[in-house]
């Protein structure tokens, strides 16, 4: 798996009897979290489970994962006072949803904000950005409109100090 340039892990992948005898492909959580910790992506154990259940599409969701994160970080060194949290998840839940659907993007998503460290308010914000990012992919939003949709829509909680106005 390769999220960086010349940055190359492996991971096992392995197969699990599941119920009525069939059997499923699975990944290693100790190798998915060394390739998420080598590239800079904190992920938590529900968020592994969930990973895991879909081995191949762990390559391409890390790659989003690191895609949406660098994007909020380059914003940010613009500009210091961009919401760059706000854009990070809308980015991030945007893309999951065009490339995975809706329902994977918010099982996704969810499971990352259980995380330890998430306090409650932000943890809410989070899942409120995240879902109003999986309606703007429904909705046929372009990636391109996400950073001025993020600037000026109101639907999408930049600060906790926006919640309640």
């Amino acid at each position: 798996m390769q999220l960086d340039a010349g940055n190359t892990d492996q991971a096992l992948l392995f197969t699990e009897a599941v119920a009525g005898g069939k059997m499923r492909l699975r990944i290693k959580h100790e190798d998915l979290k060394h390739i998420a910790d080598t590239a800079g992506i904190r992920v938590g154990d529900e968020t592994l489970h969930v990973i895991s259940e879909y081995p191949l599409r762990a390559p391409v969701l890390l790659y989003l994962t690191k895609t949406a994160q660098n994007k909020s970080k380059a914003e940010k060194e613009r500009k210091a006072t961009f919401p760059a949290d706000a854009y990070s998840h809308i980015m991030w839940s945007f893309l999951l949803t065009k490339e995975f659907g809706p329902a994977f993007a918010q099982r996704i998503t969810d499971s990352h904000e259980i995380l330890d460290g998430n306090i409650e308010d932000g943890r809410a914000i989070d899942i409120h950005n995240n879902a109003v990012a999986r309606a703007l992919a429904q909705q046929g939003v372009k990636e391109s409109e996400l950073l001025q949709m993020v600037l000026t829509n109101s639907q999408i909680i930049r600060f906790p100090s926006e919640v309640g106005s």
